[in-house]
């Protein structure tokens, strides 16, 4: 490996669309646990290679087996957006379904049907937040 460190590979495998309208996307590769703080990571080989710390955030899954391309997951991620919309979860839904990510878990040679598959979106937690106490009111009352 040309000096660098090997590492396992890991999942999901994260993609996004760079920009709305565009077909090109970032990956990303979530790495293992024993690199938990930026000192630890291994500084990449490859020039078009970034390594970026990504903050906690709260969001949905739609999660889905076969295989699931760009295409596929911007429909799904409308259906998702849709009944988050309907939830209360999500005011932008534009935005939501432009932002979404499409998770990945099994390498390409696993057979579709057992692939598994998540789109993500990412949630406002103050949405959040409110639909818990809400819902947490209504079953408190229903009791």
């Amino acid at each position: 490996l040309r000096g660098g460190e090997k590492i396992a590979m890991t999942a999901p495998v994260v993609t996004e669309k760079t920009k709305e309208g565009s077909d090109d996307e970032v990956m990303q590769f979530i790495l293992p646990a024993e690199y938990d703080s930026m000192s630890k990571i291994p500084k990449p080989t490859n020039p078009d290679v970034r390594i970026t710390e990504i903050p906690p955030s709260v969001g949905a899954v739609y999660q889905t087996n076969g295989k699931v391309d760009p295409k596929k997951g911007d429909a799904l991620a409308v259906t998702l957006v849709g009944q988050l919309h309907e939830d209360g979860l999500v005011e932008e839904d534009e935005k939501a379904v432009d932002e979404h990510q499409l998770w990945r878990y099994d390498p390409p040679f696993t057979i579709p049907y057992f692939r598994r598959n998540e789109v993500w979106v990412e949630l406002d937690p103050n949405l959040v937040e409110t639909y818990l106490k809400k819902h947490s009111n209504s079953e408190e009352s229903a009791n």
